[in-house]
């Protein structure tokens, strides 16, 4: 029996979650999951490493460079393809500011846990919060 997925931790939902080629009416579609679309901002967005990714997705890095070159993989597929791209579900826990800082919320598990509190989440299984 498979060991059930672990849930990965976010911080940034995506704000825009459908893109289509330009004059293709109904083309197939690719589904990137938020964590893969999480992993992807965190290392080519913001140009963290592997590993610094998967620290702030409470994962490991295997499991972060897999995920990694999956979503490449789905984005190079949309887009040499010709196809949709479409963002959304996967199994996450969403990350919140609070009102103690200003800091990104990618940091704030370690600024809370370094003043004695402890980050929350929403979690979200294949969109069932």
């Amino acid at each position: 029996m498979a060991r059930p997925q672990r849930r990965r931790r976010i911080c940034t939902e995506p704000e825009y979650r459908h893109f289509q080629p330009d004059g293709i009416a109904g083309p197939e579609e690719v589904n990137l999951t938020c964590d893969e679309f999480e992993i992807i901002r965190l290392v080519d967005h913001l140009g963290l490493t592997h590993e610094q990714a998967a620290k702030r997705m409470d994962i490991s890095r295997t499991t972060a460079t897999e995920g990694y070159e999956s979503a490449r993989r789905k984005i190079a597929d949309a887009i040499v393809n010709g196809k949709c791209l479409s963002i959304g579900g996967g199994s996450y826990g969403r990350v919140y500011k609070t009102v103690l800082s200003d800091t990104a919320c990618e940091s704030m598990p370690y600024l809370l846990g370094g003043l004695g509190y402890t980050a929350h989440a929403i979690h979200n299984h294949n969109g069932s919060f």
